[in-house]
């Protein structure tokens, strides 16, 4: 499809280190979900600016890179160079659907609860069912606690903060929130 929206430059646009072998599967992937041809140009034809921007980086290969890592590259705001933004998303969003990027660090909140999840198979030998029911109350805790930025927040818990939990917890379900 690159050589189709670019017939004098798809070469130069192949050749592009780490970037270019992605760009013709990248086209075709983004003209599957609707997009049309010249807002497909319009994000490749910035290539050559995010290739820059990864080569000065050291970059070598996308398994060494996050998500978030690579939408960094986009300009920010997004209206300086949104060719260059739309690019970065796309590509972020077509390369973490393949698997190609590096998974994200699980946040002290995903650690905990990954735990939690394992005692209550393991060592409690609980249901599925049970282990969802309980995990999605945990998170919620530790979403209320803002545990992620304050991981602390466990060690200290007092009692009133869990009355409030429930009140709010509490509320969501009876109003048909989520659990």
């Amino acid at each position: 499809m690159l050589i189709e929206l670019f017939p004098r430059a798809h070469a130069r646009l192949a050749a592009l280190p780490l970037l270019g072998p992605d760009l013709d599967g990248l086209a075709c992937r983004l003209s599957a979900r609707g997009l049309q041809p010249p807002e497909i140009r319009k994000r490749l034809s910035r290539a050559p600016a995010l290739a820059a921007r990864l080569q000065a980086s050291g970059l070598r290969q996308w398994r060494t890179l996050s998500r978030a890592q690579l939408l960094a590259f986009a300009p920010s705001p997004a209206r300086q160079d949104r060719g260059l933004s739309a690019l970065v998303r796309s590509l972020a969003e077509d390369l973490a659907a393949r698997g190609v990027l590096r998974a994200p660090e699980p946040t002290p909140g995903e650690r905990v609860l990954a735990r939690y999840r394992e005692f209550l198979a393991q060592v409690r030998g609980c249901a599925p069912a049970t282990i969802r029911c309980h995990g999605l109350t945990v998170r919620e805790l530790l979403a209320f606690l803002a545990f992620d930025q304050h991981p602390a927040a466990l060690r200290t818990l007092a009692a009133p903060q869990l009355e409030a939990f429930l009140k709010a917890f509490g509320s969501n379900r009876s109003a048909g929130g989520p659990p």
